[in-house]
């Protein structure tokens, strides 16, 4: 049964079953990691450190593979790379399951970054934007909403699995999951999407069009919005319960704090799909990036005021939320839609390797001043992504552009 239109398009239904499939994938490629290591850790003895090690390497891979998956996405493949992604997710989490020595769970996920790059956000922005065009911010924006319950569904269906049957048997189910229900979807959803002269001179950019993206300004300015977004993503995501520990909030406190996050970036991909006029990028972007700077300063401030350490929190999470969208349509906006997926996928590279490190930058920065040292180096990263997104021009490319 195919669920997608013509080449051209793709239908509402398809456009939200790819939704979906975000969730799916996050869910049992990321998410779960979560609820996972602690089971590994008692079971096989291995330091907290080694198990961790697992994603950083995944992310780090993900992000090498971004442009390359970008790019035959760009080509008319997008149906094959995001089936095939889910069978590898599935392969290397039975590879994770079967794993009782290191070396087998790093390339376990060593897989699952690969697999990430091709069912990912990126992945599922390229394949929107190279059947939808200049529609496919609002399905954009309804990927990205499903895709922000993958934490609020996987994490406690996970613990449920292994609670019930252990974290092997666990990994098993979420393999299943991925064989009998993400890649037949995918594979539906995406019917249709093959290549073709048209969609060749449309869609696909040539090797000079997109590495010319490379000496383009507003490539880089990207890059380093973006990265900017990594290190505060990344460093917050692991160190805010510290931080708050830090300044005598309480453990229950702290982890109501973290948890609100998740519904508060659902909040702010809510608001925005309620809004109904053309997404505006520029606004969006330079709103987005002051937010951002004002979060990290309030909680900079805060000191143990749980107030303002809350509206900190609330103002991140909100923020956190819409910029992935913000990742789907400026790079559309600002560097065109022709090689969308490559461009995507090159900014992505440089991205992962920003939110690999991120934990461990904050973690020489406390060290060297507690974590009021590492909240003014995010305050200045961030702020100089901020300088850099407001310094893109007020129009973005076109079709005319392109041409």
């Amino acid at each position: 049964m195919s669920l997608a239109g013509p080449s051209a398009g793709l239908t509402p239904r398809a456009q939200w079953t790819l939704a979906l499939l975000q969730l799916i994938s996050w869910g049992s490629f990321f998410y779960a990691f979560s609820v996972l290591a602690l089971p590994m850790e008692i079971e096989l003895g291995w330091s907290r450190p080694a198990i961790m090690m697992a994603m950083s390497l995944a992310l780090v891979v993900a992000g090498l593979s971004a442009p390359v998956v970008g790019s035959a996405i760009d080509r008319g493949h997008g149906r094959w790379v995001m089936t095939f992604g889910s069978l590898l997710g599935a392969a290397m989490l039975l590879l994770w399951s079967a794993s009782s020595a290191k070396p087998a769970l790093y390339a376990a996920w060593a897989g699952l970054g690969v697999a990430q790059a091709m069912t990912f956000y990126d992945a599922g922005f390229a394949a929107l934007t190279r059947r939808l065009g200049g529609g496919a911010p609002r399905a954009i924006m309804r990927m990205t909403l499903l895709g922000g319950f993958a934490g609020t569904v996987f994490i406690p269906l996970t613990g449920w699995l292994v609670d019930t049957w252990g974290w092997r048997d666990a990994l098993m189910i979420l393999a299943a999951i991925n064989i009998l229900v993400a890649a037949p979807l995918h594979w539906a959803a995406l019917a249709g999407d093959t290549v073709d002269a048209q969609d060749a001179s449309d869609h696909a950019a040539p090797a000079p069009a997109w590495s010319a993206a490379l000496r383009e300004r507003a490539f880089w300015m990207l890059v380093v919005t973006f990265c900017s977004w990594s290190l505060a993503f990344g460093s917050l995501t692991f160190h805010l319960l510290p931080l708050l520990a830090e300044r005598g909030i309480s453990d229950t406190m702290g982890i109501a704090l973290l948890a609100s996050v998740g519904p508060l970036q659902i909040a702010g991909r809510i608001g925005l799909m309620l809004y109904r006029g053309t997404m505006p990028a520029r606004l969006l972007g330079r709103s987005l990036t002051a937010a951002l700077v004002a979060a990290i300063l309030l909680l900079y401030v805060a000191g143990a005021n749980i107030w303002m350490i809350a509206a900190g929190v609330a103002l991140y999470g909100i923020a956190n939320g819409m910029v992935t969208i913000l990742r789907g349509i400026a790079v559309a906006h600002y560097l065109g839609v022709a090689g969308f997926g490559r461009k995507s996928g090159m900014i992505s590279a440089i991205n992962g390797f920003a939110l690999a490190l991120a934990p461990y930058a904050a973690g020489l920065l406390w060290t060297g001043g507690g974590y009021a040292l590492v909240l003014a180096g995010l305050a200045g990263a961030a702020s100089v992504g901020a300088l850099a997104f407001w310094s893109l021009p007020a129009a973005g490319r076109t079709r005319a552009d392109e041409a």
